[in-house]
């Protein structure tokens, strides 16, 4: 009975290794065609390439990761916090 149950946790365990494979390879071609779609090169080539990829790649990774509603929210959040402490960074240096 021991033997049987260990052969069928060997089998449920190479059962998940090969889904988690598989999960993997269809996140990295996602990843791939989400990132065509994101960065077209005539537009980057002629607006500043270094941001245009930043960008693309979080739109990339963060879409599949996060959702939509999720990154939007957590973009959000971010520019909100980048814009206070530019107007802090920008307010102590009129003062001195």
């Amino acid at each position: 009975m021991s033997q049987d149950r260990e052969r069928t946790t060997e089998q449920r365990k190479a059962l998940l290794m090969a889904k988690a494979g598989i999960d993997r390879v269809q996140l990295a071609s996602a990843l791939h065609e989400l990132g065509g779609q994101f960065r077209p090169k005539a537009v980057l080539q002629s607006t500043g390439g270094r941001s245009g990829l930043l960008a693309s790649a979080v739109l990339a990774l963060g879409i599949p990761l996060l959702g939509k509603t999720r990154l939007a929210r957590t973009l959000k959040t971010v520019s909100i916090g980048m814009t206070a402490l530019r107007v802090l960074k920008n307010w102590r240096t009129l003062r001195d």
